[in-house]
């Protein structure tokens, strides 16, 4: 739950296993409702499917066919009132704040860096 005692709606798109996993635990444990996508067209089903809504994207920035930035820029065409919140521990190719600038121009709400402790990334899903 936020700070206020809210318990958001969460997508979590994270390409390694372990680590969408730690994120799931993370925000399950402070009570909010998760669902999980491997990919960036895992997260697009979601998009598409209004059965789905949710209050807050937590997604990795470098993954393989759609990347963060990508699907970034898809869900804000959609469903600009999603929260979106950026996981990344940079790229061989791109270093940590370029990758920052790169995701804060497309309209991410936060960015936290790996590897973080569990109140950064809590921190990051309501507006400060």
């Amino acid at each position: 739950m936020t700070e206020t005692g809210i318990s958001l709606s969460i997508l979590i798109v994270e390409d390694v296993a372990a680590v969408r996993e730690a994120i799931a635990l993370i925000l399950g444990d402070a009570g909010h409702r998760i669902e999980r996508a491997e990919n960036g067209e895992q997260a697009e089903a979601f998009l598409r499917d209004p059965q789905y809504r949710f209050d807050v994207v937590v997604t990795d920035l470098w993954m393989p066919g759609v990347d963060g930035l990508q699907l970034l820029a898809r869900w804000r065409a959609a469903r600009p009132d999603t929260r979106f919140v950026v996981v990344s521990g940079g790229s061989r190719s791109m270093p940590l704040e370029v990758s920052t600038a790169a995701a804060e121009a497309r309209g991410a709400d936060a960015v936290v860096f790996k590897p973080f402790e569990p109140e950064e990334l809590l921190a990051a899903l309501t507006p400060h």
